[in-house]
């Protein structure tokens, strides 16, 4: 390679915008031809050091603009600014577009986004590495800001300069990954899939799909909130590892010297070209102008509901049509660059680091000629100025010269010195309270309060007090679900004990008041680093306005598992895309109050189930039993699997992560759901499957007293055993050795595994086989779930012995089953081998013994088990049946009998039920004679019916009743109400209700089946059992 050569290939790009762009800002004397390619990491070096002598000169690293798109180094000459202020230049290329910024929505995905450059030195260019600036041109501004940000950067910069835009942080689009696939022709099964056929991709065919989504462009033709001009930076948790309000807001970034400036009319021309602005030519009538603001919702992040407001605001004051159209082009231009620039240069000021800002006001005499003469200080135009263009190009004038001059000795002298002042040179005053700024031009001089009027303005605006945003980086529109009559005039924003939180308006159809929800609020820490096996800690505070309108990532789990289990169980129209993270404690939240009145509305708090190893809040949506019962609907995570469950039995890592990261959130609702017209005192917590054993365990648990007044287990207790053992060592020897850590103490094995990255731990988990029947070795050695442990804090002692004391909160309580819990999804997700439709007795034996990990049936008793269960028939179709009843049983309903037998011998008011429906929405694999499998309530409880599409009048009613019902006992701690089937009080007659097409009243649920289990498995050994080694109840 010649190193003197100048590098014209740029890095693959639509090589028209890429062209068009170099033309325009270029300050060579001549246009360069370009070419492209993948190959394309390389930099230019501009040095005026004598090279034979150890020189230390400033260093001033130029990274180029064009929207994360289009754009290369060689645009630029550093030549004149070299030479002029003796100073080594770098240009630096960076890859763009797609190869540059795909990214996918699982975090176990191959592509991390936001891909940064190596670290690097001058070892051969005498340029002083410690005093090395950044020198940032246009949207990719944005981007090298990260680097200020990252709590551990690599040491890139001692001073930092920012050119013109902090453009606000768009979402990255699920819906737009999904469009690149669709056009690439590459299939969504998993990330894998997609980012193995992406990368058989030529450049070519890469090329064309860039083409074909448009980047850059507004598109008049889509909904507004679905149009992504560009692929943006995002928060990834390493270059970013958080949205830059908050790290601002946490002073959690590099407070280095810091330059932010902008352009008297940064949407005076050139943007507009570029993005193909349907603007009239001299005029804008104020219609079109609040038309065309919602159609750059995409660009600007402002409600449909604010547009008017803004366009009066800055447009009314004149029937001046020309006018309108000039103050149109302000209005995008502050919302853009003056706001954000303003308010991350107050940020940087109030962190103490020195700060500047200036507002360049000059029209270039190499702007090009299409350009109209009114247009001062477009985007860009401060170039030519910076790069010496008046020394490289013909036809510059004296003042123009001497304004190159000018603002090259004041960038220099901020790269050298952290400060642009000099002599010669008009004063910059430092932005302090008084926020001094430069108007550079050809009259350059201090002024005070750059934008403030305007800034001013559109803070409060969009950070009003029932509902407009703060931050400029909010990216949802409130979503509409059928067509409300009513819609709230913005969208909600609601305090809470850490900050301020921003939802959005839902509205379910037939129902005028809209839900407003919240999604993804923090109710504590991220469970990261120290606090990996560790009691969760309250979330940190917020200055800012949170976005909270985006469903949260799922905690750290097998996306596979996990994704099935969302698609087989949401009531949701359309299924969701996961992305899973340790950083997962989130909650959301469904409320239907007024937030301008104090409600106190009765508090639903869900928690999801999956075995405590997969699973996710934003499974379930809960708008239906919101809006249809005047709740609050709030569902919560929690840690999974090794994350959330690990436990060595001592003080190094006593386990049961998971269920206090639950009272944790209960805690926090305590506190917080007052502002959302929750009720405090009145909150009912429910759950399914390992979210219904949580719950009952949170009924056992001494820390969640007084957290909550009602509670709801569908399928699942704490007496279940294969999610509650004494201790789990022998599973964390497991884990261990998977993991490569030894275990010559515990605090060395947690110690390892606390240094382990989240990819290493879910490769363990992996490894370990979780959800799955194994039918090789010693049954008593596998470990299908990391259980609940008496851990002597959450859980004292056995829930056993926690009943039998009475020593638990005797809150009303809700216990109930479905009639076949074992009949096709469960066997599913375990693999057990029961692909036929018939059984026999020895291959039925075998299984139950096998299954000793989720049964606990001694291998002695396997065949008085089968045999009582299956020795009434010789039909090997009807065995089958009756072994999943056999599992069923043991799993779920001796357990909740018995539940619900000690609580209502507490003298706390009991309710059973069993529930028997086949919805219409579970999967078409399912046998149609499945009637009540393991979570065909959850279509019922959370109203599916009303969310997806094809219901039956009778599914319907079943769903209105069922909600009717929970929803009643949240509010009275009794379900009964008017127009509702008599549910009986589960007392000394053990009356419940079956729940189905026919819902009707009956008695002593499982009865005998309890019996015999009760009687067979508590034998004593000594008397009537004595060959038998060991009998766990």
């Amino acid at each position: 390679m010649d190193p003197h050569r100048m590098p014209q290939v740029w890095c693959s790009q639509d090589p028209v915008g890429a062209q068009l762009l170099s033309d325009l800002f270029t300050n060579r004397k001549e246009n360069i031809s370009l070419t492209f390619s993948e190959d394309c990491l390389y930099l230019n070096i501009y040095t005026p050091a004598d090279l034979t002598k150890r020189s230390r000169l400033p260093v001033m690293v130029w990274i180029h603009g064009g929207g994360l798109m289009v754009g290369g180094a060689s645009t630029y000459d550093g030549l004149v600014l070299s030479a002029h202020e003796n100073v080594v230049v770098v240009t630096i290329q960076y890859r763009l577009g797609i190869w540059g910024f795909f990214r996918l929505p699982t975090k176990t995905s191959e592509s991390p986004p936001n891909w940064a450059p190596p670290t690097f030195s001058f070892p051969s260019h005498p340029g002083a590495p410690t005093s090395e600036l950044l020198h940032i041109k246009h949207l990719i501004s944005l981007t090298h800001s990260y680097y200020s940000y990252k709590p551990n950067p690599v040491v890139i910069s001692s001073e930092l300069l920012f050119l013109f835009s902090l453009c606000c942080l768009a979402c990255c689009s699920l819906l737009k990954m999904t469009q690149m696939a669709v056009i690439a022709g590459c299939k969504t099964t998993t990330s894998a899939v997609l980012v193995h056929c992406l990368r058989q991709k030529t450049e070519d065919e890469l090329l064309e799909i860039t083409l074909k989504m448009k980047f850059f462009a507004l598109d008049l033709h889509k909904d507004p909130t679905e149009s992504h001009p560009f692929l943006p930076t995002v928060v990834d948790g390493m270059l970013l590892p958080k949205m830059p309000e908050e790290m601002l807001a946490e002073k959690n970034f590099n407070s280095v010297p810091y330059m932010v400036g902008i352009n008297k009319q940064e949407f005076g021309w050139i943007i507009p070209l570029f993005m193909s602005y349907p603007l009239p030519e001299d005029k804008l009538d104020q219609k079109t102008a609040t038309s065309l603001l919602w159609q750059s919702y995409s660009l600007l992040s402002i409600p449909e509901e604010l547009s008017p407001v803004a366009t009066d605001k800055y447009l009314g004051g004149t029937d001046d049509p020309v006018k309108k159209k000039d103050l149109f082009l302000d209005l995008i231009a502050d919302v853009l660059f003056g706001v954000p620039s303003v308010n991350v240069a107050r940020r940087y000021r109030d962190a103490g680091a020195p700060t500047y800002m200036y507002e360049f006001q000059y029209r270039p005499s190499f702007s090009s000629e299409l350009k109209p003469k009114t247009v001062i200080g477009d985007h860009g135009d401060e170039l030519f100025s910076v790069f010496g263009a008046p020394f490289l190009k013909d036809g510059a004038s004296e003042e123009e010269i001497n304004l190159s001059k000018m603002v090259m000795k004041f960038w220099a002298n901020f790269a050298r010195n952290g400060n642009p002042n000099g002599e010669g040179l008009p004063h910059w005053p430092a932005y302090d309270h008084k926020e001094g700024y430069l108007q550079i031009g050809v009259n350059t001089r201090a002024a005070e309060k750059l934008k403030d009027k305007e800034v001013a303005f559109w803070n409060e605006l969009l950070s009003r007090e029932e509902g407009h945003l703060q931050a400029l980086q909010v990216q949802e529109l409130p979503a509409r679900v059928g067509k409300a009559s009513r819609q709230p005039p913005s969208s909600p924003v609601v305090d809470t004990a850490q900050g301020r939180v921003l939802g959005k308006h839902v509205s379910l159809k037939g129902f005028a008041q809209p839900v407003a929800v919240f999604l993804g609020v923090p109710f504590a820490k991220p469970p990261l680093g120290s606090l990996r096996f560790a009691p969760p800690q309250p979330a940190e505070p917020w200055t800012f306005v949170k976005n909270t309108t985006s469903h949260p990532p799922m905690c750290s789990q097998d996306p596979v598992g996990a994704q099935l289990l969302s698609d087989l169980f949401t009531n949701r129209k359309e299924n969701i895309s996961l992305t899973f993270s340790e950083d997962c404690l989130y909650l959301n939240i469904y409320t239907p109050a007024d937030l301008t009145k104090r409600s106190r509305l009765p508090v639903m708090v869900w928690i999801h189930g999956g075995g405590l190893v997969v699973g996710g809040a934003s499974t379930y949506d809960g708008l239906a039993l919101s809006a249809r019962e005047n709740v609050v609907v709030v569902t919560i995570q929690y840690r999974l699997g090794i994350w959330g469950f690990f436990s060595t039995g001592d003080e190094h890592s006593r386990g049961n992560w998971g269920h206090l990261d639950q009272v944790a959130a209960l805690h926090w609702v305590q506190e917080n759901i007052a502002n959302f017209g929750g009720d405090p005192g009145s909150v009912t917590i429910f759950g399914e499957s390992a979210g219904a054993e949580s719950v009952s365990i949170l009924v056992l648990s001494p820390l969640a007293r007084n957290l909550f007044h009602r509670a709801i287990s569908e399928s699942g207790v704490a007496l279940t055993s294969t999610l509650v053992k004494r201790d789990s060592k022998v599973a964390a020897e497991q884990i261990a050795a998977f993991a490569g850590c030894k275990t010559i103490t515990s605090a060395v094995l947690v110690h390892c595994l606390r240094h382990k990255t989240e990819d290493e731990l879910l490769e363990v988990t992996q490894k370990m086989n979780f959800f799955t029947l194994v039918l090789y070795g010693d049954p008593t050695e596998t470990y299908p779930f990391l259980p609940t442990v008496v851990d002597g804090v959450l859980l004292p002692k056995m829930p056993e012995e926690m009943l039998a004391e009475k020593n638990f909160n005797t809150v009303p309580y809700i216990v109930g089953i479905n009639k076949q819990e074992f009949g096709w999804i469960l066997p599913l997700f375990m693999r057990y081998p029961l692909s036929e439709d018939k059984l026999d007795q020895k291959t039925a034996t075998s299984l139950v013994w096998y299954s000793y990990p989720i049964l606990s049936i001694p291998e002695e008793l396997a065949p008085v088990a089968t045999d009582k269960y299956l020795g009434g028939t010789d039909d090997p179709v009807k065995k089958k049946g009756l072994f999943l009843d056999l599992i069923a049983d043991v799993m779920f309903g001796v357990p909740s009998v018995n539940m619900a037998r000690r609580h209502r011998d507490a003298g706390a008011p009991t309710y059973m039920y069993e529930f028997r429906y086949h919805p219409s929405f579970s999967a078409e694999l399912k046998p149609k004679t499945v009637m009540g499998d393991h979570g065909d309530e959850l279509f019922s409880v959370f109203g599916a019916p009303f969310l997806k599409d094809g219901a039956s009048e009778e599914e319907i009613n079943l769903s209105k009743m069922v909600m009717k019902f929970w929803a009643n006992f949240a509010r009275n701690g009794n379900p009964n109400g008017e127009g509702l089937p008599h549910w009986p009080v589960y007392d000394h007659k053990e009356g419940y209700l079956q729940i189905g097409v026919n819902t009707r009243e009956a008695e002593k649920l499982k009865d005998k089946e309890v019996a015999f289990w009760n009687e067979l498995l508590s034998r004593e050994v000594a008397k009537k059992a004595p060959h038998l080694k060991h009998v766990e109840l």
